[in-house]
């Protein structure tokens, strides 16, 4: 099956481990298995509304609810996400010992900022570890990144609810290339004017819950 090196996908988590989403396997020509890892995690500054409907729409939805919902938004630090994230991923590194062989389960705690510009190469993994190379002890690092999560209005409210945006990537610490990259889109089917999304911590169990299935779905595909 030939491996896809980046992608993007907007499932429901009914459907996420349900069957629908087939093995890739792990793209391990150039680093061989089990790869040598660091483990690397981060998540987006804060919560975001992605508004997908049309002008019109996007007016009506805006007087209604998008202040009631970004003082909900506000409310989130990340904390709880990140501590999710961090959980799942070494669970899972843990099981994954054909593929990865990390030099410790945990989670490296460095602030090394996404920042990608139209002008970095393809293969630039966006985060910059060069002041961190003698601290790294592994020649590759595995980043699992929340790069986005919030809230999605749209129109119909089977398109509406909680999502989360995560990224796993193998970097080669030396050149900061992304040697391969998955990106998906996790959504929780919520109606808009539903309790469960106007409620923080509600809304962060919700988030909790998408983290660990897609996860588990990135692994799944690798071929754990």
């Amino acid at each position: 099956m030939r491996i896809l090196r980046n992608a993007s996908l907007l499932v429901l988590v009914a459907a996420t481990l349900a069957g629908c989403l087939s093995r890739l396997g792990y793209p391990a020509k150039e680093v061989g298995t089990p790869t040598p890892v660091t483990l690397f995690t981060q998540v987006a500054p804060k919560a975001v509304i992605r508004n997908t409907m049309n002008w019109g729409a996007t007016e009506i939805w805006n007087a209604l609810y998008q202040d009631k919902f970004e003082k909900i938004l506000a409310k989130v630090s990340g904390a709880d996400q990140l501590a999710q994230l961090n959980r799942i991923f070494s669970d899972d590194v843990d099981k994954a010992k054909t593929l990865f062989a990390p030099n410790s389960l945990d989670i490296q705690n460095i602030g090394v900022p996404y920042a990608k510009a139209n002008t970095d190469p393809p293969n630039y993994c966006g985060f910059d570890f060069t002041q961190y190379k003698d601290s790294i002890t592994t020649p590759y690092i595995l980043a699992l990144t929340i790069d986005d999560y919030g809230l999605i209005a749209a129109e119909l409210d089977k398109d509406n609810g909680p999502f989360v945006q995560l990224s796993m990537q193998l970097i080669n610490k030396d050149t900061n290339a992304s040697l391969w990259k998955y990106t998906y889109v996790f959504q929780m089917q919520q109606d808009k004017d539903a309790s469960e999304i106007t409620n923080p911590d509600r809304l962060e169990h919700m988030w909790n819950t998408l983290i660990t299935n897609g996860t588990n779905a990135f692994f799944m595909w690798l071929g754990m």
